[in-house]
């Protein structure tokens, strides 16, 4: 009877263990639908006049999505030091992809990023 206890015990445990990984790994992803949320937000802010960097600070707050939370405010950081948007992305290559990058390359080059990061958003939805 204890050979039982034990058994069910252990498969209880490796089913409580798939159930923890199964949840952390869809909480720390960065879907495509949360990034085209975060690329139409901040066009909505920059084309309102709001500076970049105000716009990313924002989003940093108000985001309650972990992972995305971090990538902003890594983002933000890197913007703040100098970098380009596009730089600063492309050091996140699981959640922004060479097209995306090079879409906001161009929006910055052109002075265009507004624009640039409307028509990501629409992309990816």
């Amino acid at each position: 009877m204890q050979f039982i206890l034990y058994f069910i015990g252990f498969w209880a445990l490796v089913i409580a263990g798939f159930v923890a990984f199964f949840y952390w790994s869809n909480y720390l992803h960065v879907s495509r639908t949360l990034v085209a949320a975060f690329c139409r937000e901040v066009s909505i802010m920059l084309d309102a006049g709001i500076p970049l960097l105000r716009a990313l600070k924002i989003l940093a707050e108000r985001t309650s999505h972990p992972k995305l939370k971090s990538i902003v405010k890594e983002i933000h950081t890197s913007v703040e030091n100098g970098n380009t948007v596009a730089a600063a992305m492309a050091n996140h290559p699981k959640v922004f992809d060479d097209m995306m990058i090079g879409i906001i390359k161009v929006g910055e080059t052109g002075g265009i990023l507004d624009e640039s990061l409307r028509r990501l958003s629409e992309h990816l939805e």
